[in-house]
């Protein structure tokens, strides 16, 4: 971890924008952690059905309605098995916990989630 990484990570430009840290928080992950190149793929993944699901994602717009939308979403219109299914909710969890942490997310609706 070195100085420009920090910087990148802090230089978000609209900290409401779910998209930009999103990508931020990947960024990051991905240089620090060793993340493997699948595990990469998945957040990308993650990320465009996220897209497809809505173009842009505030983050008060982040609600339990929110991730029950998606997860319909992914199951129904895009014909996600069970394991494609979890893995975007881990993924989008493993995020919002990271926008939790940092205060741009007041509160983490994947505590009242339930998955199917």
């Amino acid at each position: 971890m070195d100085i420009e990484l920090v910087k990148g990570f802090y230089a978000v430009k609209d900290k409401n924008d779910f998209y930009e840290f999103f990508d931020s928080y990947c960024i990051r992950k991905f240089a620090t952690e060793g993340t493997a190149e699948g595990t990469q793929k998945h957040y990308d993944l993650t990320r465009r059905k996220l897209f497809k699901f809505k173009k842009q994602i505030q983050f008060k717009d982040i609600t339990l309605n929110f991730i029950e939308k998606f997860d319909k979403f992914v199951r129904v219109n895009l014909n996600s098995g069970v394991h494609g299914t979890f893995s975007c909710h881990k993924n989008l969890k493993t995020v919002l916990i990271a926008a939790h942490k940092t205060g741009l997310l007041k509160y983490n609706p994947y505590l009242d989630f339930k998955t199917r």
